[in-house]
């Protein structure tokens, strides 16, 4: 039973601008100068000394390990914005470790090993006999998510169905929007070998992708994976090897669309220098979410798009026109700074705004 409250949201759509391209090129940058690696909470380095291959495991804590995107050499320490990172100066050689033989068939506990050995952060916990999979965007210019299907589809489906069976789940529902037909139709043509796992369809309002929006959808807590939680355990369970590389689509008002396979912890600026993009004000993931500065970016599975246009107008004074208050769909008085606990930072308070006013959390 579907929220009619929520299903209403459906008017809340992103005007789509006309002079901006979705990308049908996929680029590879596997070459930077450098990356940038993040240091995490409480963890021990696994370096023995200066030298690492791609793959290498760099820290590690109860939760979490970090594993080197790059062969080459450890330079220093570095901060960019509030972040310390570990920089690494690429050899350019692909060092790296001698992959594990493929076992012909993984059992339970297998599969559970390799999950533990290069992506510890999953935590699945069953409340429910259906696992979905949140495969929805809901940036109208992203097309990560579509190249990463193309690549993978076998295999997300292959691991789909593995966690089917290890964590006994009854079904798997994949979660596109109506209006993604490119997407719709590669899963749509292999569905058939896995006869527990089905598409459904959402409709197309803003923020449909958002875990909160979508558990009000639908009236109910839901067991859910993303897009890059799949990818890390195909990388895992499949390839036996920690994901290090992320897609990332850039596209705007005079920029080439393009998505760019990249090696996590290249930085952005380097991202754009290889593109030729001069620009230095951009939204990050939304055409709703305004980045003030990219010089502090680091390509991680949280930045998936980049797009750029023309800087918005300056700040107005409040007219009281109370656009923000029937937008928000968490019930947020982003104006009156009331209920802003609530807030999932979707922007669609700024993006109604006629005096541009900065209203979010």
């Amino acid at each position: 039973m579907y929220n009619k409250d929520v299903v209403s949201m459906k008017k809340m759509n992103i005007k789509k601008d006309d002079n901006i391209l979705v990308s049908n090129n996929l680029i590879d940058f596997f070459n930077p100068k450098e990356v940038y690696v993040p240091l995490i909470f409480k963890a021990s380095l696994n370096v023995k000394n200066k030298k690492v291959r791609k793959g290498d495991l760099l820290f590690f804590n109860d939760k979490q390990k970090i594993f080197s995107p790059i062969s080459g050499e450890l330079k220093n320490i570095e901060i960019l914005g509030k972040q310390k990172y570990l920089v690494i100066i690429n050899n350019f050689k692909e060092e790296q470790r001698k992959k594990i033989n493929k076992k012909s068939s993984l059992k339970k506990e297998d599969i559970l090993d390799l999950i533990n050995k290069y992506y510890p952060t999953f935590n699945l916990v069953k409340n429910s006999n259906v696992l979905y999979f949140n495969a929805l965007s809901d940036d109208i210019y992203n097309a990560s998510n579509y190249f990463i299907f193309k690549e993978y589809q076998d295999e997300l489906l292959e691991v789909l169905d593995f966690l089917r069976e290890v964590f006994l789940y009854d079904e798997v529902k994949i979660l596109l929007k109506e209006n993604e037909p490119d997407s719709i139709k590669i899963f749509a043509n292999i569905l058939g070998r896995y006869p527990f796992i089905s598409l459904e369809l959402m409709p197309n309002f803003y923020p449909i992708a958002n875990k909160v929006i979508l558990e009000r959808y639908f009236n109910s807590s839901l067991d859910m994976i993303d897009t890059y939680t799949l990818l890390n355990l195909v990388f895992a369970i499949i390839h036996r090897e920690p994901l290090l590389d992320c897609y990332v689509t850039v596209s705007g008002i005079d920029v080439k669309p393009v998505v760019v396979k990249v090696k996590k912890g290249t930085r952005v600026i380097d991202v754009l220098q290889k593109l030729n993009i001069d620009k230095k004000e951009g939204r990050l993931n939304n055409v709703l979410n305004k980045v003030e500065s990219l010089e502090n970016l680091v390509v991680d599975e949280n930045i998936t798009s980049l797009l750029f246009f023309p800087l918005k107008p300056k700040s107005k004074a409040c007219i009281s026109c109370g656009k923000c208050l029937r937008v928000c769909p968490m019930g947020c008085e982003a104006i009156f700074k009331k209920n802003m606990d609530k807030c999932i930072s979707c922007g669609l308070c700024e993006y109604v705004c006629p005096s541009y006013l900065d209203l979010r959390r």
